[in-house]
């Protein structure tokens, strides 16, 4: 299991930050140093330092030329929807299960599909901050590298 390395961290990659900033204030209400990303490749170099607590991806992140051939290589959804690609680098990564949270304005079942069975992520509405919120604190509230593993 991976070790959270930076468990006060949650990493917001988002390209309308300027929308969605009620996240941003919401995650530092409750303590936590937000880290706004707004690109792909970005955010692949802040993944590189380590594991943080969450990491919360919009679906249409904007990818830059380079590495559009190896978002394509992933299918026609990746393709269509960048964030797929990293959440499933961060997956591979070090971040858990839940951790990686990617969001959408609408629901898609082929989307909700990769990220719930495929990746194991949590995948949420952003037009719900109701549901949002409250999913995104259910998330935050559990680290499994925090309890102590007895060696019996």
């Amino acid at each position: 299991m991976a070790v959270t390395e930076f468990p006060k961290k949650v990493i917001f990659v988002d390209d309308e930050q300027f929308i969605n900033i009620w996240v941003v204030d919401f995650l530092e209400s409750e303590g936590y140093e937000v880290v706004s990303i707004e690109n792909v490749e970005d955010a692949i170099l802040e993944i590189e330092k380590g594991v943080g607590r969450a990491i919360i991806i919009d679906l249409q992140v904007p990818v830059a030329d380079g590495l559009k051939k190896n978002v394509e290589e992933e299918g026609k959804v990746f393709s269509r929807f960048p964030g797929l690609f990293l959440a499933k680098l961060a997956r591979n990564k070090g971040f858990r299960d839940r951790q990686v949270i990617i969001y959408s304005v609408h629901e898609n079942e082929e989307v909700s599909s990769i990220a719930k069975d495929k990746l194991n992520c949590t995948y949420l509405l952003k037009e719900r901050p109701d549901v949002f919120s409250a999913e995104l604190l259910s998330v935050l509230e559990y680290d499994p590298t925090d309890k102590v593993v007895s060696s019996d």
